[in-house]
Formats: C-alpha cells, sequence, structure tokens
C-alpha cells in the first residue's frame, strides 16, 4: 500500500506519523511481536459466553504486552492489521490467519503454563478449563481474532468516543463517517481513529460441543473492518 495515495495521517504528532508511515512489511511486523513475546508473559483468559449464540461457549483470551511503538504500528501503521483489512476483506482474513498462526505455539504454551484453567472472571471462587484440544481449535476458526485491548487506555476513549476527526486519512473510511445509519457511522467515526495502545488481544473462537459459535454482530467482522476500519 502507498499511504501517500491512500493512507495518511492528520493531528498526530510528526514522531507518530513517521513512525506510522515507514511502518515494516506485515510479515516482518509480525516476526518482530512474535520474537518479543515470552509465553509466561502472556495473560490468559477464558471467557465464557453469556447471550445467544454464544450462550455457554467458551474461548480463550490472550493478553499479550508487546509495548506501545509495536502495538501502534500493528494497529494503525501503513501496512498493519486494519490496514491489511482496507487492502480487501480477503486480504485481511489471510493477514488475520498469519498472525495468529505464527505466535499460536506461544499462546497454546502460555495456556499450559496455566494448567488450561484459569479463574471464572464473572464467578468469583470458580474456574474454567478448556483441553488442550479445544484451545488449539478455538484458534483456528475463522472467528478467532486480534485486537487491542479494548479497556486500555485511549482504545477504551475510542471504544465510546463520537469525534469526528480523522487521525487516519483513508479514504473509503472517512467517507462512511457521512452514512446516516447510526451502527455504521459508529463505526466509521472509530475506524478512522489511531489511538495508542500497548497490548495486543488473541481472541480464541467461541466453541460448544466441539462446534464455533460466532457472536451475534461479528458475522461480517471482516468486511465492517474493511468498510469502516472497525468492527
Amino acid at each position: 500500500m502507498d499511504y501517500k495515495e491512500d493512507w495518511s495521517f492528520f493531528g498526530l504528532s510528526s514522531d507518530r506519523i513517521k513512525l506510522l508511515s515507514d511502518c515494516p512489511l506485515y510479515s516482518e511486523l509480525i516476526r518482530r511481536i512474535v520474537e518479543h513475546v515470552k509465553p509466561e508473559d502472556i495473560k490468559f483468559i477464558i471467557d465464557e459466553g453469556y447471550l445467544q449464540p454464544v450462550t455457554g461457549a467458551l474461548r480463550p483470551l490472550f493478553y499479550i504486552k508487546v509495548g506501545v511503538e509495536l502495538a501502534d504500528l500493528f494497529f494503525s501503521g501503513v501496512c498493519g492489521y486494519r490496514a491489511q483489512y482496507y487492502l480487501s476483506a480477503a486480504n485481511g482474513v489471510v493477514a488475520n490467519r498469519y498472525a495468529i498462526q505464527q505466535i499460536e505455539p506461544k499462546l497454546l504454551e502460555a495456556a499450559r503454563i496455566a494448567d488450561w484453567r484459569t479463574p471464572d472472571p464473572n464467578r468469583s471462587g470458580t474456574t474454567l478449563h478448556m483441553e488442550e484440544a479445544q484451545i488449539f481449535a478455538s484458534l483456528r476458526f475463522t472467528s478467532a481474532k486480534i485486537w487491542g485491548d479494548e479497556k486500555e487506555g485511549e482504545m477504551s476513549l475510542r471504544t465510546r468516543s463520537l469525534d469526528v476527526t480523522p487521525q487516519i486519512v483513508a479514504m473509503r473510511w472517512v467517507r462512511a463517517i457521512e452514512i446516516e445509519n447510526k451502527q455504521e457511522k459508529s463505526k466509521a467515526i472509530r475506524g478512522v481513529k489511531a489511538p495508542c495502545l500497548s497490548i495486543l488481544k488473541f481472541h480464541g473462537a467461541f466453541i460448544k460441543n466441539g462446534d464455533e459459535r460466532t457472536p451475534f454482530g461479528k458475522e461480517t467482522r471482516s468486511e465492517d473492518i474493511y468498510r469502516y476500519g472497525w468492527s
């Protein structure tokens, strides 16, 4: 992608613009992230779904603190994760799969260190458990994905912000801000932002009785990121 043609930045510091504009190729970026990660530093949580169609389904979540620079390049760089979806939804799907496959051994090792179980984040005094084969399958299902930690700093703020000023001037996403549909417009407003973050969150797919369960509204995730920059 030539960011000068269809991907530029506005309202960021000159140092950040240079960093994001000089983003390495996606494969090199993923190599740096995988090299940086140590399994013992990965926060592993098992999450249980409560709303249909994921009620009772389990998924593994992995929080990886990769640092501000790598996370920034991954999330908002001109060759980063969202940029792969900007090229096409299909390209984004391939990029998502590639990143998960590259880091998968370290994710599985983090789960093994935790004995494949974690405290239930929603019920104190109880634990949730997934077999190794379940976690492996979960990471291979189509709806496994990567994003920032929605509770972290600016990621949390951007999830709620209604400021329409673009920080990423990617024209398809900028034009989508004018959409009248409120749900689509909300995604576009967030999609043109470049929030500072330091944690990447790897989500396995929800799995129940061996089957993949996709949360309502996430069936079109790849198309949403392609159209709006956010899902």
